[in-house]
């Protein structure tokens, strides 16, 4: 598949991905808990599920951490901006950078540099967005 392709296709499995998982499942589970915090974790380890088997020669584990983490961070932007797009814009870069660029080495070590730095960068981020966002009142 090309970029544009890539471009295209990892757009939309995020977006897919981010209404079931964020929309539905979070939003069903927030209004039947009534608990933000269980609620966010409940659905995180849903969202981890179907991508513990998605490896490409990562171990299982890293497979569960990063995308449980990824979960509950995505919940909080979800939550926080009562949007989808916030989380299907981080979920389509971490989709078409890992597969553009660090898949097609196929070494092990750029791929998990690249779990860490994304959720270096993304959190402070999202919070610095955020933060300025509501300093200014929008």
């Amino acid at each position: 598949m090309n970029h544009k392709g890539k471009i295209i296709f990892y757009f939309f499995v995020s977006f897919i991905e981010e209404v079931i998982f964020r929309g539905i499942i979070f939003g069903l589970l927030l209004q039947k808990c009534k608990n933000k915090y269980l609620s966010c974790v409940i659905a995180a380890l849903i969202f981890t599920l179907p991508h513990i088997f998605n490896t490409d020669n990562i171990s299982v584990l890293v497979m569960f951490i990063f995308p449980f983490l990824y979960g509950i961070f995505a919940n909080e932007m979800f939550y926080t901006t009562k949007s989808i797009w916030m989380p299907t814009g981080f979920h389509w870069l971490w989709n078409y950078t890992i597969t553009s660029l660090f898949l097609v080495t196929g070494t092990q070590s750029f791929i998990y540099v690249h779990i860490i730095a994304a959720m270096v960068i993304m959190i402070p981020l999202f919070y610095i967005v955020i933060g300025k966002t509501r300093l200014s009142g929008d």
